[in-house]
């Protein structure tokens, strides 16, 4: 891309950084993403590749916390002005392949979906250098497609490369659904680990609409919405309140729920730290 990063301009990464300060309102559109995505053309405007853009609002989070403002900085200024983002994205997949702490190789079982999923970052590797052809990646994802019969933890973390196969010039979106894919694979192991199912799941929210289903019943003479509102809600507490097994469910779904956020958060830790140190090397080369 043209310039590169912040367009070759250290006076436009203090700028976004002022911003995120509260400053200035530049850089909200590119980091929160709407019901589109993250706004690419403000990206561009600052030099940023659109997968790139797509990668850092998928790890800010929307900037919702203190904890994704202070990434979010920490990126930016981390990044040399003029630096190349799209090869960036590249390298920070492959450095997750097998690198981070929660690599995506660890979460595949079995020899072939490995090589599969191998190839597919052998192909990232190689489009750093050169494009690949579009024939070539939609071999590698036939590939991955053709894999059956594998543990449901396999079959999870394989949507992570799935993709990824793209040409990212092409299709940058490709990025945020690596990561939601990641971020599925992450869930799910806890989840089996912990031993929330899907019957489960299923159980606790046939019991919930059923607790609803019964409180609209005995509200159907009620013609102010706002107290059939208020009524319905008392009624479903109070049948919740009166069901040992929805208030067992719902302690054990905390308990699924927070184990499952506690190994997503450090994933997210590292997914950060390690774009964040792969754009300090670059800070170093470019600068």
């Amino acid at each position: 891309m043209t310039g590169g990063a912040f367009l070759g301009n250290l006076a436009l990464r203090d700028e976004l950084l002022a911003d995120l300060s509260g400053e200035t309102q530049r850089v909200g559109g590119w980091l929160t993403p709407g019901t589109s995505g993250p706004d690419a053309a403000v990206g561009a405007a600052m030099g940023f590749h659109p997968a790139f853009t797509a990668l850092a609002s998928e790890l800010a989070q929307g900037l919702r916390s203190d904890d994704d403002r202070a990434f979010a900085k920490a990126l930016l200024g981390a990044i040399a002005p003029g630096e190349d983002t799209a090869d960036l994205v590249r390298r920070w997949f492959l450095q997750s392949w097998d690198a981070a702490p929660v690599a995506i190789r660890d979460g595949l079982v079995g020899q072939e979906p490995l090589a599969a999923a191998a190839a597919v970052a052998e192909l990232v590797a190689a489009s750093r250098e050169s494009p690949v052809a579009g024939k070539v990646w939609r071999s590698a994802r036939a590939a991955l497609g053709r894999i059956v019969d594998v543990v449901p933890q396999t079959s999870d973390y394989l949507q992570v490369p799935l993709a990824f196969a793209f040409d990212l010039d092409l299709v940058p979106g490709a990025v945020a659904d690596a990561i939601s894919a990641w971020s599925a694979a992450i869930r799910g192991a806890s989840n089996r680990v912990t031993g929330w199912t899907d019957d489960i799941a299923a159980e606790a929210g046939g019991l919930n609409q059923s607790f609803y289903e019964r409180a609209a019943e005995k509200v159907q003479g009620i013609t102010d919405r706002e107290e059939a509102v208020r009524q319905v809600t008392t009624l479903v507490q109070q049948y919740f309140s009166e069901s040992p097994r929805a208030q067992e469910l719902t302690a054990f779904h905390k308990e699924c729920w927070e184990a499952s956020e506690k190994r997503r958060n450090a994933w997210l830790a590292s997914a950060r730290q390690t774009l964040i140190a792969l754009s300090e090397c670059d800070s170093g080369r470019v600068g």
